[in-house]
């Protein structure tokens, strides 16, 4: 996937950075990026309680994440499913484990447990992300 990320984002003169690493604790200094976006992978966190604290420490102020995942439109879903179901022939029973342990008041949990300040859960037809954005410093407090 990073691979694919960096070929996505060669026109991007630098702005875009696709890193591998742990989720749990990020190569990435303090309050340092603008956007974050992980399609996918939040089903597979160990602690998403700690990998959100850790998600919001490396935001900027005014910083976005975007974590989760979706399928784009109700015919692109059935597309992927059939081919994952012909790759995977527990393909329903495995997507059915890990609906389980990510549901919405899953996620709504572990943000409360998180203490990440500003998050919300997007539910759509295709799947749900998990939105978390760091407050701009205010005039005020420089």
């Amino acid at each position: 996937m990073s691979r694919i990320a960096k070929t996505t984002a060669a026109g991007s003169a630098g702005r875009v950075v696709p890193i591998t690493g742990d989720v749990h604790c990020m190569p990435i200094r303090d309050g340092t990026v603008s956007l974050i976006v992980s399609r996918g992978s939040i089903y597979f966190w160990e602690d998403r309680a700690r990998a959100f604290q850790e998600i919001e420490r490396v935001l900027r102020p005014g910083g976005f994440a975007f974590v989760g995942g979706s399928f784009g439109t109700p015919a692109l879903r059935d597309e992927i499913f059939t081919e994952m179901r012909r790759r995977n022939p527990n393909w329903d029973s495995d997507v059915a484990r890990w609906s389980k342990r990510a549901t919405p008041d899953v996620f709504r949990r572990e943000l409360a447990a998180s203490g990440v300040a500003r998050a919300r859960i997007r539910e759509e037809e295709e799947g749900m992300w998990v939105e978390i954005k760091k407050d701009a410093i205010s005039q005020h407090a420089r």
